[in-house]
């Protein structure tokens, strides 16, 4: 089903509350997700959010991010790019091992007024100033990979852009919801009274 790309962003940002983010990581994962979602990119918020457990723990990812370190549990896609947010004029040689969802990265360094090569397992793409430049794309989905960064001008043609909305896997779709659900108050007396008054 088509969706907009406004539904779209409040879903994954409830959805990423439902799941137990604080509520600035969930409004950071809904901007995401209809970034990624207006340029019909194949990420999966469901899976992210699921995998929360298995993921390294902050500590283990900022020493992983700081210190090339190599960490055994994969890195959260959403909590490396608000990390790398504030490093990205240091960005240039990192390489991040085992990261999850690696696309989910390019939203967070398309805010940047500088131009960021990001590569892994036979994809390379080049996002800054609102824009993406895929010149590669052969495990653009990939679960996970080693990412390395490079500051680099783009070539070509940037990947268009969608204004209306697009489709979404429907299973996906009402697993969010069904996660969104859990930051909803509860039907009681209390959250009644008073309501259309």
């Amino acid at each position: 089903m088509i969706y907009s790309l406004n539904e779209i962003e409040t879903l994954a940002r409830k959805a990423a509350r439902g799941a137990g983010l604080p509520w600035g990581i969930a409004e950071e994962t809904g901007v995401a997700a209809r970034w990624l979602a207006a340029r019909q990119l194949p990420v999966s918020l469901m899976t992210v959010l699921q995998n929360r457990d298995m993921f390294a723990s902050t500590t283990e990812m900022e020493r992983a991010i700081n210190e090339s370190e190599f960490c055994a549990s994969p890195l959260c896609p959403l909590m490396a790019g608000i990390f790398l947010c504030d490093r990205q004029p240091v960005c240039d040689g990192l390489i991040i091992n085992n990261l999850a969802q690696p696309l989910w990265l390019a939203f967070f360094f398309s805010t940047s007024r500088n131009w960021t090569a990001l590569r892994w397992s036979g994809t390379t793409l080049v996002v800054g100033r609102g824009q993406l430049y895929l010149s590669e794309q052969d495990q653009i989905s990939a679960a996970v990979a080693d990412v390395t960064f490079s500051k680099e001008k783009p070539t070509g043609v940037p990947v268009s852009v969608a204004n209306y909305g697009c489709e979404q896997d429907e299973k996906e779709w009402c697993a969010l919801e069904s996660l969104a659900a859990n930051c909803y108050v509860p039907a009681s007396n209390e959250s009644r009274r008073g309501a259309g008054e």
